[in-house]
């Protein structure tokens, strides 16, 4: 297969059979594999409602990375205060 300096690949005038039968098993297998996910790649809302989907889970672990920063830094900030507080008794003593 030859590309076009657009990177696209070049289409023959007349392509031999095979390839519009690999080309019609890859488009089946793309259909099924999106409408086990819910998605019909024939309709654009469809489409987009799952692009939204993606984006909004990628949110979501953007914040839970987040949240994990700030439990961390809770509980360091805990264990900081509880050496000092010891600090501070023993001094006393």
């Amino acid at each position: 297969m030859t590309l076009r300096p657009t990177g696209e690949p070049e289409r023959r005038a007349n392509p031999p059979k095979h390839h519009e039968i690999i080309e019609e098993a890859v488009n089946t297998a793309i259909k099924r594999t999106f409408a086990i996910l819910g998605v019909d790649v024939d309709k654009p809302e469809s489409v987009e409602e799952f692009r939204e989907d993606l984006r909004f889970g990628k949110r979501l672990r953007k914040m839970s990375d987040h949240g994990w920063m700030v439990m961390v830094g809770i509980l360091v900030g805990g264990v900081l205060i509880a050496i000092w507080s010891g600090i501070k008794a023993a001094v006393r003593i």
